[in-house]
């Protein structure tokens, strides 16, 4: 990923290392994701007058809209659900280069804008956040390294 950007890996982390978690790490960040897995209630049918774009909501309510480009929401119907029950349970994956300030942003902004596109009460959307280190990421048949 860092030769797509034309700086060589030594280059990378010493940029990295003087940036912290900042612009740099954002610029980065940008080629691999957030990515949210949506599982959504038997009983909840998105409104047909709906039409804002979830995508937008979530950018909207995060306030990053530099992760818009790379955001994939993936968005399944349960057929059964037992126990405690969510009528929007999202599962978030983000690389560990995010800053905590922006991991925050997301995963709220990930569940306000669930709200918002479902029109639910924030009670009924669990959002889970998982860190995914350098390297554990396969694109294009490659490992993606941060």
């Amino acid at each position: 990923m860092t030769a797509s950007l034309g700086f060589s890996n030594e280059i990378s982390d010493l940029l990295t290392q003087l940036a912290g978690v900042d612009a740099f790490k954002a610029h980065r960040v940008k080629f691999i994701m957030p990515i949210a897995h949506c599982l959504i209630a038997p009983a909840l049918q998105k409104k047909v007058d709906n039409t804002t774009d979830l995508i937008n909501l979530w950018v909207l309510h995060s306030g990053i809209p530099q992760a818009e480009s790379e955001m994939t929401v993936n968005i399944t119907h349960s057929n059964i659900q037992i126990g405690k029950g969510y009528a929007v349970m999202a599962s978030l994956l983000l690389p560990s280069l995010w800053s905590k300030e922006n991991i925050s942003a997301l995963q709220l902004g990930l569940a306000s804008a669930l709200s918002d596109y479902y029109s639910l009460p924030s009670k009924q959307v669990l959002v889970t956040t998982s860190i995914i280190e350098s390297g554990l990421v396969v694109e294009n048949n490659q490992e993606v390294k941060w």
